[in-house]
Formats: structure tokens, sequence, C-alpha cells
């Protein structure tokens, strides 16, 4: 599914105030960390990235 900047800002804004997690896909350089940086910011809220491809696989799935 392929969204445009301002349909993902609507998307994080009504996720962020749901409360609700997020996984956003796309490709380098498009813009997904300054637009939910800038939405969690105008929200007043902080920002917590994770990156599953350079994080340890105990932080997502717990020890077997």
């Amino acid at each position: 599914m392929s969204v445009t900047a301002k349909q993902l800002i609507e998307m994080v804004t009504a996720f962020i105030k749901d409360r609700a997690p997020l996984l956003i896909v796309g490709m380098p350089g498009c813009g997904k960390t300054d637009i939910t940086d800038s939405v969690t910011a105008s929200l007043d809220h902080d920002l917590i990235l994770e990156h599953p491809a350079v994080g340890d696989p105990t932080d997502f799935k717990g020890l077997p």
C-alpha cells in the first residue's frame, strides 16, 4: 500500500492518539522518520525508533 506524506501524517496522528503500535515500511530516505518526528513533536510525545534489521532478536521476541 502506497500512501502520500499527508496520508502518513494523518495515520501517524491517529495511531498516536489511539496509543496503538505502528510499523512504517518504505525505501530509505522517503521521509518516514522526519514525518513521524514532526507529528510526535506537534503532539508533545516522545519518539522511540526501533530498527529490527540492526537490533538483537531477543529485543523483539524475547528469549526462547
